[in-house]
């Protein structure tokens, strides 16, 4: 460690994704003090500042070919590319193969997307040229790539008859061709635009399947910068693309593809060496703020929330439902006695003085009336039962001992937790 023993209790406190933001450290910061009891007033930074060093952008697994010259337009490349298709229309085997492999080195330097139909046509050149020179199984070969690229592809009557025999068995080989796996994640997708051969790849990201072999991987960021991979897949190698996203998300919530957390805790062990602490903490910052504690020594994160927050936010919530039933309870049954009262009354009046009508007119009126309000007073008892049951419930909600709910009550997941600055430093309000 870089520093003192005396150093090493000091915490280093993480927070993001958003950016750095003083008032988002500080609502880190409180909620690291609220959460951990004050071990101690931590280094507080943000989590770019420990993945400085991840790329913004990567493809990971298999062999990668990158540009070693300079950057190639689409119309510079399709100017080579119809060179190559001149060289093999007109059987001039050697020229067309000194053009392919000049476009194959020239991939990995396109600064354009490339549409698949040209990526196809150039392994197409490559099969009929192959062809040409007596080599069949990398005819073959060269037809299956640019088959497995556009599937919809056929023999152009343009060129000679004899290597089609060849197209064809390619095209069977192609069926049977072994997949890898190819995984792109949500977070990566938010930071660039992808193309995988020439294909915009989904918004929404996930795991697809792709043949085992080259692959033509392109993304253009948000910025605008614009990059080119060739990929080689194998089963044993799958494709992963990773944005400095998906790290970011690994070493805030402890979780996400196993090459995140990989990158996640090597950055997090690297940070604590550097700061020379033993604790790194991670806030989480949300709906309900949570902070988690990464365990230098062995890689594991925790939940250092021991209940505290969201024990408080439930109980307030308890307390304050219990107050508005003791209200509305106190209410309803007051409103019940008032009404059963009057009701009971008048029924009583009216029966007392049934005797008293001279004729049926006037007993059917007051029979009449006599019904409503025992009507009334059946209400307004009924009303003022269930009041008092309510205002019952109330008083034992707002009286009772806090409860004590699980780190992380999904009870208090709709609450939000604010801080905000106070005279005396930071003040958190619950709502």
């Amino acid at each position: 460690m870089a520093a003192g023993a005396a150093d090493a209790v000091v915490p280093l406190l993480l927070y993001g994704a958003e950016g750095p933001d003083p008032v988002l450290g500080e609502r880190a910061l409180a909620a690291f003090n609220l959460q951990t009891r004050a071990r101690g007033a931590p280094r507080v930074r943000h989590v770019s500042t420990i993945l400085a060093h991840e790329p913004l952008f990567e493809v990971a697994g298999g062999e990668e070919r990158t540009c070693h010259g300079s950057p190639v337009t689409l119309d510079a490349f399709r100017g080579t590319l119809t060179e190559a298709f001149g060289h093999v229309q007109y059987v001039r085997v050697e020229a067309a193969q000194a053009t392919l492999e000049q476009l194959d080195g020239l991939l990995p330097c396109l600064a354009e997307v490339l549409p698949r139909e040209d990526l196809a046509r150039i392994a197409f050149l490559e099969g009929v040229a192959w062809a040409y020179d007596g080599e069949a199984d990398r005819a073959r070969e060269s037809f299956r790539r640019a088959l497995l690229v556009a599937p919809e592809l056929s023999w152009e009557p343009r060129f000679p008859p004899d290597p089609e025999s060849l197209f064809r068995e390619a095209a069977m080989e192609a069926l049977r061709s072994p997949t890898t796996a190819l995984s792109v994640s949500p977070v990566a997708l938010e930071s660039a635009t992808l193309w995988v051969d020439g294909v915009a790849y989904p918004a929404a990201g996930g795991d697809t399947t792709v043949a085992v072999g080259e692959h033509l991987v392109q993304w253009e960021l948000r910025d605008g910068t614009f990059a080119t991979r060739v990929v080689r897949a194998s089963a044993e190698t799958p494709v992963r693309v990773r944005s400095r996203g998906d790290v970011a998300a690994a070493v805030l919530g402890g979780t996400g593809s196993v090459d995140a957390m990989e990158r996640a805790t090597d950055s997090l062990v690297r940070a604590a060496d550097e700061a020379g602490v033993t604790e790194v903490y991670l806030a989480e910052l949300g709906k309900v703020d949570r902070i988690h504690r990464f365990v230098v020594t062995d890689g594991r994160w925790e939940l250092a929330d021991e209940g505290t927050v969201a024990r408080r936010i439930k109980d307030r919530r308890i307390r304050r439902s219990g107050r508005i039933a003791l209200l509305v309870g106190g209410v309803a049954a007051g409103t019940g006695l008032i009404l059963g009262g009057l009701g009971h009354a008048r029924a009583q009046q009216l029966w007392d003085e049934q005797y008293s009508h001279q004729s049926q007119d006037e007993f059917l009126a007051a029979s009449g009336r006599y019904s409503n309000s025992r009507v009334q007073a059946i209400v307004g008892w009924s009303l003022a039962a269930l009041g008092g049951a309510t205002a019952v419930t109330g008083i034992v909600l707002a009286t009772g001992s806090p409860r004590s709910p699980g780190v992380g009550d999904p009870a208090a997941a709709a609450l939000r937790m604010e801080f905000a600055p106070g005279s005396l430093g930071l003040r958190g309000s619950f709502r």
